[in-house]
């Protein structure tokens, strides 16, 4: 459980309330009187700083709160804030970044349809019952570090302008979310504790340490995702999703303003690593794992293959060994062995036949055996799932490294 760190601005002197005073008044917006409180409530509503940190709001406090400033919020802060009750913060716009550091929503909280002109900050925010932030738009990047979500998160419809952050989060209850993302959504280290069903378009998905500890979905477009260390204790599937999403009203998912950042893959999902993981509970649907570093996972030999998942093929089709020409096999390799032969092959004309993989852990060693293994397990996984010709390719490869 994170501590609030101690207020750095001048506190309330009602009690042990920590709000911040309103100027000249010597109390926080929640104790100062009426007359006052009406006073700093316009003031934010004519573009001063919307300065509420440590302030104990009630819904009749948020509910005066946007009757006087129409809902529109320059400069918002509200860090170490706590929120009693249902907050109602649906529809509010917050122009300038938002900030809910360590705030603490003791109820439900609705921020849906609401609009983050300059993003916001939920670092270390904890949302004690369900977290809604259905059809708000973050025009920046978003920042939830550390958030503890004690009950479900909401996230349908979301549209975010830049990151989106939810590194080391804690998520007690069930996460749905239908989103877009410009740039790139992290849940390294975050740990869902219950069912997660992720539709995302984005370009890249960081889920390096995440630990999903119920069965889960994620259902992708474009991204370029990082399972490096991950935790699965229950099934994972990660499925390539064709055509755009659909929210509950049956309206499409705007990506518009996603274009600009997408890579050429016609809209599908690749797989970059899974090192360091139990695959014994993944499942790969119609994913692209041309780059896909299989070394260091466990279990291989029960990872779920299916679908039309794309693997890489050696670019040209003759090399050259010992001044004989010889022709490369069109067969499906895995990036590792693509890895280990662009660093072992001599000639040049050989390592072209091969793709540059970057190497995400350059002080890995790996032998030829041990791409042989990975081949032999990634076999036995396709003939489990009765995908003899895929099945074959590997077992070609597996030779050819042994």
């Amino acid at each position: 459980m994170s501590v609030a760190p101690v207020p750095t601005w001048p506190v309330c002197g009602e009690g042990d309330c920590h709000g911040v005073v309103v100027r000249e008044r010597g109390r926080c917006l929640a104790h100062v009187t009426a007359p006052d409180r009406q006073i700093a409530l316009l003031s934010a509503s004519a573009g001063s700083r919307a300065d509420y940190r440590g302030v104990p709001f009630t819904p009749e406090l948020l509910a005066e709160l946007r009757r006087w400033t129409q809902g529109v919020l320059y400069e918002a802060r509200f860090d170490q804030a706590v929120f009693s009750g249902e907050a109602d913060l649906s529809g509010f716009v917050f122009s300038g970044r938002a900030d809910f550091t360590d705030a603490r929503f003791q109820g439900s909280v609705d921020f849906g349809r609401a609009r983050f002109r300059h993003g916001a900050d939920f670092l270390r925010t904890v949302f004690e019952e369900d977290a809604g932030f259905d059809r708000s738009e973050f025009e920046d990047s978003v920042d939830f570090m550390r958030a503890e979500f004690r009950s479900t998160l909401s996230m349908t419809g979301t549209c975010v302008m830049g990151i989106l952050d939810l590194s080391r989060v804690r998520c007690s209850g069930s996460m749905e979310a239908t989103l877009v993302c410009t740039h790139e959504a992290r849940l390294g280290g975050a740990v869902m504790e219950q069912p997660v069903h992720l539709q995302l378009a984005v370009p890249r998905l960081y889920c390096r340490e995440t630990s999903f500890l119920a069965s889960s979905a994620l259902l992708l477009r474009f991204a370029e995702a990082d399972l490096t260390d991950a935790h699965l204790a229950a099934r994972l599937s990660l499925f390539h999703h064709y055509g755009l999403f659909l929210l509950p009203d049956r309206t499409a998912m705007d990506e518009t303003r996603l274009q600009p950042y997408i890579p050429d893959r016609f809209g599908a999902p690749e797989l970059v690593s899974i090192r360091g993981v139990d695959v014994s509970h993944l499942t790969l649907v119609d994913m692209w794992l041309r780059r896909c570093l299989f070394f260091g996972a466990h279990h291989l030999d029960q990872i779920r293959i299916s679908g039309e998942c794309y693997f890489a093929y050696p670019y040209r089709d003759w090399g050259v060994h010992g001044g004989v020409p010889l022709r490369w096999a069109r067969r499906r390799t895995i990036a590792d062995e693509h890895l280990l032969r662009h660093g072992v092959e001599r000639s040049a004309r050989n390592r072209g036949a091969w793709r540059e993989i970057t190497d995400d852990l350059p002080g890995t060693v790996m032998e030829p055996a041990h791409v042989a293994q990975l081949y032999r397990q990634l076999r036995k996984a396709l003939e489990d799932n009765k995908d003899e010709p895929g099945a074959a390719d590997f077992y070609y490869g597996e030779m050819g490294a042994a």
